[in-house]
């Protein structure tokens, strides 16, 4: 994974699929068991996920959304040349304004959740 230009494709810009996927993950916040409920139970609790825990996952998944590319379903930068330039973790955790270990431990539950999957790079 390389590391990406520190730019984002403004709001209006991206596909309206996606942001709507940002926008209702806003309820996941409020009702964890309704919504993503392989998320909430992947500390291996019957307890809810902790609301810190639940808005880490959330706005790292914004920061990915904000970066997903439909037509191959990664995350990254499409390239003029053809190529594609993968996001890095520190990337994604700048992104949404949070530390890198913060952005592994979400990474870690959406993995476990199944609501994502990773690379590593070269």
């Amino acid at each position: 994974m390389h590391e990406a230009p520190n730019r984002t494709a403004r709001r209006e810009d991206r596909p309206r699929i996606l942001l709507e996927m940002q926008d209702r993950l806003e309820v996941y916040l409020d009702e964890p068991g309704r919504y993503l409920p392989t998320l909430n139970v992947v500390n291996g609790s019957h307890r809810q996920q902790r609301r810190e825990r639940r808005m880490a996952c959330v706005q790292l998944l914004r920061a990915m959304l904000s970066y997903l590319d439909l037509a191959s379903q990664r995350i990254g930068i499409p390239q003029r040349d053809g190529g594609f330039m993968s996001l890095t973790l520190s990337f994604l955790a700048r992104h949404a304004c949070r530390a890198v270990r913060w952005a592994e431990r979400a990474m870690r539950d959406l993995l476990h959740a199944g609501l994502v999957t990773a690379q590593q790079g070269p």
